[in-house]
C-alpha cells in the first residue's frame, strides 16, 4: 500500500496541508500514522476517503457536518453527488491510484475486471463517466498534471477503439450515421463512445473526427445522401449568435435528415433548435433515443 506525506494529500486533494492538519484536530477525520521523527504518512484509504470529502465539502456541505457522518453515508452521498450507487463509487475510486501513479497495466486490468462485469456500455457510463468527472474536479484544483489527465484518456481512448474494431457485424435495417467535432473541439471520448454505441447496435457509421471543417460535413452530406443521422458535439466556447448559426446552418443543410446535438455550450447556451435538430445531456439520453425513438432493437 502507497504511503503519502501530507504535502502529497495537498497536492492530489487541492486542500491545503494547514487545512488538513485542522480537520484532523478538531473532527478526527483521519489518522494519520507517524514516523520516528513524528511525521504524518497516510495510506490510500485515507487519501480516498479525504478525497471523497473534498468533493462533499465543494458541493457546498460544511466540514463540521461531513464530520458526522459514517464511512457508508460519505460513501453514499459522494454517489448521488456523482449520480451513481455506492457500490459504483468504490470501483471509481480504485482507478485513482493507476491514475496518480501513471500505472498503465493496473488501469488497463481494472478497466477490463469492469468490462467483464458490466460490459463495455455500462462500464463507460456507470464507471467512466463519473471518473472522468472526478478527474476533471482533481484537474481544475490543481491536484493533478494534465499529463495525467492526457494519460488516462489516452487508455480510455485504446479500450474505446479496440471494442469499436470489434463490432463486425451489420444490421439488415442499419441506418447510416455521421459523427464528427467541430473546428476547435479537440476532446473525443464521449464521441467515441457514441460511436461504440451506435457501431454494437449494427449500425453504419462514417467517423471524421476531430476539427473538420464545417465545409467537410456539408461535403459529406451533399455526396452521401444515405447519411440518416448527424451527430456533433459543442463543447469548446463559442458566441452564442455564431454558435446558433451553425446549428441552423447545420439543420438546413441536413434537411430530412435527424441531427443530434450535444455537449457544455448546448446545455448552457439558449438557442433554437430547428425541427430536425434534436439535443442530450447525457450519453444514457442518447441510448434511450438511439433504441426508443429511432431505432429497431
Amino acid at each position: 500500500m502507497a504511503k503519502y506525506t501530507i504535502k502529497d494529500l495537498e497536492k492530489l486533494t487541492g486542500i491545503k496541508a494547514h487545512t488538513i492538519r485542522i480537520w484532523e484536530k478538531r473532527y478526527d477525520l483521519i489518522q494519520p500514522d507517524r514516523t520516528e521523527t513524528n511525521f504524518r504518512l497516510y495510506n490510500d484509504d485515507q487519501l480516498k476517503r479525504l478525497l471523497n470529502i473534498s468533493i462533499l465539502n465543494r458541493a457546498g456541505i460544511k466540514i463540521s457536518k461531513i464530520a458526522g457522518f459514517t464511512h457508508e453515508e460519505i460513501s453514499r452521498k459522494v454517489a448521488v453527488h456523482l449520480d451513481t450507487d455506492t457500490a459504483t463509487v468504490f470501483k471509481i475510486d480504485s482507478l485513482l491510484e493507476p491514475l496518480m501513479d501513471l500505472d498503465e497495466a493496473a488501469f488497463v486490468r481494472k478497466m477490463e475486471e469492469f468490462v467483464l462485469e458490466l460490459g463495455m456500455e455500462n462500464t463507460m457510463i456507470q464507471i467512466i463517466y463519473p471518473f472522468l468527472t472526478k478527474v476533471g474536479s482533481l484537474w481544475l484544483t490543481d491536484s493533478i498534471s494534465p499529463a495525467q489527465e492526457h494519460f488516462i484518456s489516452h487508455l480510455i481512448r485504446q479500450k474505446l477503439i479496440v471494442a469499436i474494431d470489434q463490432c463486425k457485424a451489420v444490421h439488415p435495417e442499419a441506418r447510416t450515421f455521421l459523427l464528427y467535432l467541430p473546428e476547435h473541439e479537440m476532446h473525443e471520448l464521449g464521441l467515441l463512445f457514441l460511436y461504440y454505441a451506435i457501431k454494437s447496435r449494427g449500425h453504419k457509421v462514417y467517423y471524421l473526427g476531430q476539427f473538420v471543417p464545417y465545409k467537410d460535413v456539408q461535403k459529406i452530406l451533399k455526396d452521401h445522401p444515405a447519411v440518416n443521422y448527424v451527430v456533433g458535439s459543442f463543447t469548446a466556447p463559442m458566441d452564442p449568435e455564431e454558435l446558433q448559426q451553425y446549428i441552423n446552418q447545420l439543420g438546413k443543410d441536413a434537411k430530412g435528415k435527424n441531427v443530434i446535438v450535444s455537449g457544455f455550450q448546448i446545455e448552457h447556451t439558449p438557442l433554437k433548435f430547428p425541427s430536425n435538430v434534436k439535443t442530450f445531456k447525457k450519453a444514457s439520453g442518447f441510448i434511450k433515443h438511439l433504441e426508443k425513438a429511432m431505432l429497431f432493437n
